[in-house]
């Protein structure tokens, strides 16, 4: 009986993720829009929202190829407390099998004009070295992002933003 106890553990172990579960908030009292997004590996169930509203969530989820699992890229962009135009990034990395290679989130932001010249090549390689939290604060602009990527959901990645500016 201990030994079949082990094999389930084993098995539930080696359960590849089938996706990633994203949630964004935008705390930053106006309007953010998608500005653009790449999927890596995996795909969109329907499509990256368009526009997250001050104060409230947007939930989605970007399924697994099955082979390399769910990896992809959104910039979101918005104003700060001043007007100026701003981005946020988030990147999340979630394997089909997180014993090979584990979960890993990135996040970055600021100006809009800097950030439209950051490549998702740049975005990638960034990833590739983060780990399951990233968080980043611009101090002209005022802007930060907390990001975060954890196993708490069976079988898929939960990862979870928060868009904001700095009072």
């Amino acid at each position: 009986m201990a030994s079949n106890q082990v094999q389930k553990a084993t098995n539930s172990k080696v359960q590849p993720q089938n996706g990633a579960h994203v949630s964004l908030t935008n705390q930053i009292s106006r309007e953010m829009k998608l500005d653009r997004s790449v999927s890596w590996s995996g795909g969109m169930v329907g499509s990256f929202p368009s526009t997250i509203a001050p104060g409230h969530p947007v939930t989605f989820s970007h399924l697994s190829d099955g082979d390399f699992g769910s990896r992809a890229a959104v910039v979101y962009t918005g104003t700060n407390m001043a007007g100026v135009d701003c981005a946020w990034v988030l990147a999340w990395d979630a394997p089909a099998y997180t014993e090979h290679a584990p979960n890993r989130v990135y996040a970055i932001c600021g100006p809009k004009s800097v950030l439209d010249r950051l490549e998702f090549n740049q975005i990638r390689l960034s990833l590739g070295v983060s780990s399951s939290a990233s968080e980043a604060e611009d101090n002209a602009t005022k802007t930060s992002v907390n990001a975060t990527i954890d196993e708490s959901m069976p079988n898929k990645a939960n990862v979870e933003a928060t868009f904001t500016v700095i009072p």
